[in-house]
């Protein structure tokens, strides 16, 4: 049963776990076949992982009530290998003397792993100069590698963080995925309006082709279509436009907690700063009814702080009871006619 307690136990993202629920989680494990003598060899093996250095004691944990020769937390231990002087000299002479490799002294496993990048990179940074090119991360991805989304996904991004290797290192620039923009011709860029759904966004565009511009004695000159939650992935395309970092971005989308998260991620993602067009979203309010509600959504606290920071307290207390009782008002409720109503007029 010891090897069989250990495997579970290694196969949790927490090294802490309590008595109670490794012993349910073994009875359901076994089942029909723990046998008659389960709660002494559970509690046998329990003591020999602790007196093996496997897992100890978490400090100030009481008795076990099953079993007072065991206690009711523990904390699994994680041996140090041996290291190999092999490996130190491999990671210390091999490879390109900019890249860090420490981290692997303490997880020689890791290296099976990432070995063969790390001698790609190496053999790159030892071979470029001042005639390499610069290319995009992907394509410099698949040059090394023979796999253009390595570099860019998770994994990659992680190794280069433990090696202490940048992009720039690799002679590589990130692209940004493009967001669909309206621009007033011959008109300077004062504000920037995202706008979450397709329809408000052509409601919003057609008033702007008739001349309409100004909401609340804002000048909205260039407006972004969200297209849902893929302006969080998309945002950073602004940055190809060449748009001066003073031009306020306002954001509006559906008065429900999904749209506020899409809100604040986006402003998560960038530099610039966002706020909400508060003018929109208080007549979105006006349009509320009992039939919409929201289903399946989600919004952290520090979301709904930073939203409702810049609207007056008793507004933001209702909109949060609406919530609670999965209240929604889409963005469609205020339509192309009421847009027109809250403008300040034509030019």
């Amino acid at each position: 049963m010891k090897e069989q307690i250990l495997d579970v136990l290694q196969s949790k993202k927490t090294k802490r776990f309590s008595t109670v629920d490794l012993e349910k989680e073994m009875k359901k494990l076994l089942g029909e076949n723990r046998g008659i003598f389960f709660y002494r060899n559970f509690g046998q093996a329990i003591l020999e992982l602790e007196s093996e250095g496997t897992i100890k004691r978490i400090m100030n944990s009481k008795k076990y009530p099953s079993n007072s020769d065991l206690f009711n937390k523990y904390q699994r231990i994680e041996k140090q290998e041996e290291v190999d002087e092999k490996l130190v000299t491999t990671l210390f002479t091999e490879f390109h003397p900019s890249i860090k490799t420490s981290i692997y002294l303490k997880n020689p496993k890791k290296l099976k792993n990432d070995l063969p990048y790390i001698k790609e990179i190496s053999t790159f940074l030892n071979q470029k100069n001042k005639s390499t090119d610069w290319i995009s991360i992907n394509e410099r991805s698949y040059d090394l590698f023979g796999d253009e989304k390595f570099l860019a996904s998770n994994e990659g991004k992680k190794l280069l963080k433990d090696i202490a290797v940048t992009s720039e290192d690799l002679l590589s620039f990130e692209t940004y995925e493009p967001f669909f923009y309206y621009q007033k011709p011959n008109m300077q860029i004062e504000n920037i309006l995202i706008i979450e759904n397709k329809d408000t966004f052509f409601s919003m565009k057609r008033l702007m082709l008739e001349g309409i511009t100004t909401w609340g004695n804002k000048n909205i000159s260039f407006l972004i279509y969200g297209e849902g939650g893929k302006i969080t992935k998309s945002i950073d395309y602004i940055e190809e436009l060449d748009i001066n970092h003073n031009v306020r971005i306002y954001y509006y989308g559906d008065l429900d907690p999904e749209g506020i998260s899409i809100y604040y991620r986006t402003k998560a993602k960038t530099t610039r700063d966002i706020q909400p067009f508060t003018l929109f979203y208080e007549a979105l309010w006006e349009r509320r009814n009992q039939l919409r509600k929201w289903e399946n959504h989600r919004c952290s606290e520090e979301a709904y702080n930073d939203f409702f920071s810049y609207f007056p307290s008793t507004w933001s207390e209702k909109i949060r009871l609406f919530f609670d009782n999965k209240g929604c008002v889409p963005q469609e409720g205020v339509h192309l006619k009421m847009l027109r109503g809250l403008s300040d007029g034509t030019l």
